[in-house]
């Protein structure tokens, strides 16, 4: 599956909670930079396998199994074979389905958020707990 802001589009629209789902169906919040969306829980788990392997087009640098151990939000919109694939809008929404998917944790607190370069977080994708199958 290739890494587009369409596919990721889809999938950040498809997961999000409708507000009637609210307070009828089990959702999980998660904590994004603009905004922090709800998405229904049983549509993530629907998707996370494409979500996992979507986060893994990301360059290397940042897997916690790299020894970079993470990167800059700011560097997420290129693919690791160079290619532009979405604008920071798409960015976060990858970075919001992959917290509410517990396959992506932040480095520091938004408290500090503002002391790294540029202002944003620095984020890491939790690769090693994915299968031998996935990578």
């Amino acid at each position: 599956m290739k890494l587009t802001s369409k596919k990721v589009e889809y999938i950040f629209q498809y997961c999000l909670a409708t507000k009637a789902e609210l307070d009828t169906r089990p959702t999980v919040l998660a904590e994004g930079i603009l905004y922090n969306p709800v998405f229904d829980t049983e549509r993530l788990a629907q998707h996370q396998v494409d979500i996992q392997q979507l986060l893994l087009e990301l360059p290397e640098l940042f897997r916690a199994s790299h020894i970079t151990r993470g990167g800059s939000f700011l560097l997420m919109c290129e693919r690791a074979d160079g290619v532009h694939w979405g604008e920071h809008r798409n960015c976060e929404q990858l970075l919001t389905l992959g917290v509410a998917t517990k396959q992506v944790e932040y480095l520091a607190p938004r408290e500090v958020w503002y002391r790294m370069p540029g202002g944003v977080p620095y984020f890491k994708i939790l690769d090693e707990q994915f299968t031998a199958a996935a990578l």
